[in-house]
């Protein structure tokens, strides 16, 4: 395997790996090979969680109003919501990108849960049927992209409690279904 920076013990190098901000991830992979599997892998991110290195984000689904044309007061339609996360640390607000399969925002009342290196999205109802949707998807921060995750049994609308994380999977109890 490369060195993952030439010329430096890989102990180091590691060290300097964990300190890329979680947003940067998607470039530093593009830098090599060795980057890109070093990133990639679990073990990577449990040290960086253990290294103390990993910021601590939270995930909120805000509205982001569109002004309408009409009116003096320059009135809003219905919202669609995005993903906006804030690092507390730094005082930092970013945006994810919108998810592909969900061109009017996200669904009302979905839910949102870190798991892993990436961010869950369950659930919810469609913003313009009403439609309850068992639709799950799955933000990666290490490649900066969404990708659908398995569905939920059946259309589920809101999940109440999360039990537990185990590696790559969620384990998920009680929901209000339609």
């Amino acid at each position: 395997m490369d060195d993952l920076i030439p010329g430096l013990p890989s102990d180091i190098a590691l060290e300097c790996l964990i300190r890329i901000p979680f947003d940067r991830f998607s470039s530093a992979r593009s830098v090599c090979r060795s980057w890109r599997t070093e990133l990639s892998s679990p073990a990577f991110h449990r040290i960086r969680n253990s290294s103390g290195q990993a910021q601590t984000l939270f995930a909120f689904a805000q509205a982001e109003p569109k002004p309408t044309q009409s009116g003096p007061a320059h009135k809003y339609s219905t919202p669609a919501y995005r993903i906006s996360l804030l690092q507390p640390d730094s005082a930092t607000w970013t945006s994810l990108p919108p998810i592909p399969d969900l061109p009017l925002g996200l669904p009302l009342f979905c839910q949102l849960v870190f798991a892993g290196s990436g961010l869950v999205l369950l659930g919810g109802w469609d913003p313009a049927s009403w439609a309850v949707s068992n639709a799950v998807f799955v933000y990666d921060f290490v490649e900066s992209t969404w990708r659908r995750g398995t569905p939920m049994p059946g259309p589920k609308a809101i999940l109440l409690c999360l039990l537990g994380i185990c590696g790559p999977r969620c384990c998920l109890r009680g929901w209000w279904t339609r």
